[in-house]
């Protein structure tokens, strides 16, 4: 074994794993927030130069709601998600080999490891003390990075880099 870490998969850990992907979509939030002042303001225009028209309403109130689903999807719904995960309060030990990686999870239900090539984790991207090895878009492993010697972090990243992951 090259080097070792670990987790607890918190309640606190994955939302703040889920808004840093949410945040992650820079363009969606300018994109979205764009189109609704466009929508917006041309309704007020509108109602200004030519009067009240329901359909400019019914514009305005449908780009609106869809902002507010969205806020919701992103931010409200993964707090009540996160309480029936069946990772909450896991504690993950990761072992980084030469040529694969080794994840075990001690949760509620039970033992549960898994084994993986380094080719699964696309990208890799720190946050305020922890680490994200991405498998997926919008899934990844989190490691506690204090769970690694801090002299040995660097040796960690590079190590990660030799084998085509970079740490952003």
């Amino acid at each position: 074994m090259e080097f070792s870490a670990s987790a607890l998969y918190s309640a606190e850990r994955l939302l703040k794993f889920n808004k840093f992907v949410a945040f992650g979509k820079k363009w969606v939030w300018i994109l979205m927030s764009l189109a609704t002042l466009i929508c917006i303001g041309a309704f007020v225009l509108t109602w200004v130069f030519f009067g009240f028209d329901y359909t400019g309403l019914v514009c305005a109130v449908a780009i609106v709601a869809l902002d507010v689903f969205y806020l919701v999807v992103y931010f409200v719904l993964p707090k009540s998600t996160v309480k029936k995960s069946p990772s909450l309060d896991a504690t993950v030990n990761f072992e980084f080999y030469h040529d694969h990686f080794k994840a075990t999870a001690e949760t509620k239900t039970g033992h549960e490891s898994a084994e993986h090539r380094y080719a699964l984790i696309i990208k890799a991207k720190e946050n305020n003390g922890d680490l994200y090895l991405y498998i997926a878009k919008q899934q990844a492993y989190i490691l506690d990075i204090t769970t690694i010697e801090p002299s040995n972090y660097e040796n960690f990243k590079l190590f990660l880099k030799n084998r085509n992951i970079t740490t952003k």
